[in-house]
């Protein structure tokens, strides 16, 4: 409809006109399609050709520039509205991308470093109960049905004690190592504290332990840009 649109703006208004330039020559059926610094380009019967601007009419030349700007700005409407809907659709898609593969992480600090998080994921360290091995499965597993609040299904490291007996949606439960590293803001987070984060993976991280040897953990992130799903 646009293209339509486009081009009726830019050939309908001209379409029959006949044209005299300065120079004695006259163009038969011409529409002016472009205006440069120094040259016209006519669309004629015979073809297009390129002609001096002195040389065409200055009311003609006048009325093709309005005719012109008109049309770029409609073309120039149609792309930015074209770019806009193409950015939406992809923030959608990476909204889903993001939600289906989100770990709810259920973490006990254990040391707090300047970029994230050493963590344990834990049962449930809030009200004390042991310390489980991290297991990646559907939140509502634990009580048996999704909370109709959030229809989506959603993963964790610790979190309630899962069913890790059967298969889970068709999956197997994934286990995770007891300590992990998490890149987050640490602001206001201290050793021992217990916190909530949606995580993705985002590949190993490696630092010197107390013994002076290198040690290698799963590394998450909170931000999904920089995950390993994200780049």
């Amino acid at each position: 409809m646009v293209a339509i649109l486009l081009f009726t703006l830019v050939t309908g208004a001209a379409r029959a006109t006949d044209i005299q330039l300065s120079d004695g020559r006259v163009l038969h059926g011409a529409t002016i399609v472009s205006i440069g610094e120094k040259d016209a380009t006519i669309l004629q019967s015979t073809g297009t050709v390129s002609v001096p601007k002195e040389t065409v009419p200055s009311e003609i030349l006048a009325r093709a520039k309005a005719r012109l700007d008109e049309a770029e700005q409609i073309r120039s409407a149609a792309t930015a509205r074209d770019a806009r809907q193409r950015e939406i659709a992809s923030a959608k898609e990476q909204e889903k991308r993001m939600n289906e593969t989100a770990l709810e992480a259920y973490l006990k600090v254990m040391q707090v470093l300047p970029d994230g998080i050493l963590a344990s994921p834990t049962a449930d360290a809030r009200r004390g109960i042991p310390k489980m091995v991290a297991v990646k499965v559907p939140v509502w597993t634990a009580t048996g049905e999704a909370p109709p609040s959030d229809p989506l299904t959603r993963r964790g490291l610790g979190g309630p004690p899962p069913m890790v007996s059967q298969k889970l949606d068709g999956r197997d439960p994934v286990t995770f190592n007891e300590l992990v590293f998490v890149a987050c803001k640490s602001d206001g987070l201290f050793d021992g504290s217990v916190v909530t984060l949606r995580v993705w993976p985002a590949g190993t991280f490696s630092y010197k332990n107390v013994s002076g040897s290198v040690s290698t953990l799963p590394k998450y992130t909170t931000d999904f840009n920089a995950s390993t799903l994200g780049r």
